[in-house]
C-alpha cells in the first residue's frame, strides 16, 4: 500500500482524478459513512491500484477496525481494481514461478523430457514491452475497459496461472479493496 500511496504523491493528476471520483460517488461530507456499493462504483481508483501494482510487486493490505458492519460491493470499484493490478504489476507478488514437465513436450521443434523443469519470469513479462505500452510507468488506466492502450491484459498474472493458481488471488483483491 506505502507503494501506492507513493506513486500517487508524484502524479498529481491522478490523485486530482480520484479525488474528484471519490466526492462524485460518496460527497462532499468528509464524516460520511462509505459503503460497499461506493467503492464498487469507484472505477478509477481500481485502475490506480492495478497499475500501480503493475510497478511493484507486493501484497498491498490494509489494516483497521471498524466499529460497525460496512457493507461494500467490490465489483463496482473499477479504478480501485485498476489501481490494485497496476500495483501488482509492477511490483510482483510472484516474480517467477516454477513447472515441471508431466509427460515429453516438444516446443519450437526442441523435446523436452518429462521432469523438465521450466521457469517464467512474471516480473518480466509485467514489465515487457511486447506485452504493455510504456511498461516502467504507473498508470492505472491501462486496466480501465476501452482504455485503447492495447495492452495485452492476458499477460498480467501476478499470482501465476491455471489450475495450480495461487489462492491468494483472491484474498489479496479481498484484502486490498476494503
Amino acid at each position: 500500500m506505502s507503494f501506492i500511496i507513493y506513486e500517487l504523491s508524484k502524479r498529481q493528476d491522478i490523485q486530482q482524478s480520484l479525488y474528484e471520483e471519490i466526492i462524485s460517488i460518496v460527497g462532499p461530507d468528509p464524516s460520511a459513512e462509505i459503503t460497499h456499493g461506493h467503492l464498487h462504483a469507484m472505477i478509477y481508483l481500481e485502475a490506480v491500484l492495478k497499475d500501480s501494482s503493475r510497478l511493484l510487486c507486493v501484497v498491498p493490505g490494509i489494516e483497521r477496525i471498524a466499529s460497525s458492519d460496512v457493507e461494500f460491493n467490490l465489483h463496482a470499484m473499477i479504478y480501485l481494481e485498476a489501481v490494485l493490478k497496476e500495483s501488482l504489476r509492477l511490483l510482483c507478488v510472484v516474480p517467477g514461478i516454477e513447472r515441471i514437465a508431466s509427460s515429453d513436450v516438444e516446443f519450437n521443434g526442441i523435446l523436452y523430457p518429462k521432469g523438465t523443469r521450466f521457469m517464467f519470469n512474471i516480473a518480466a513479462i509485467h514489465k515487457s514491452k511486447l506485452y504493455f505500452s510504456n511498461p516502467e510507468k504507473f498508470d492505472p488506466d491501462r486496466f480501465m475497459p476501452d482504455n485503447g492502450y492495447g495492452d495485452q491484459k492476458n499477460a498480467f498474472i501476478p499470482f501465476s496461472v491455471g489450475p495450480r493458481d495461487c489462492i491468494g488471488n483472491i484474498d489479496i483483491k479481498i484484502l486490498a479493496q476494503t
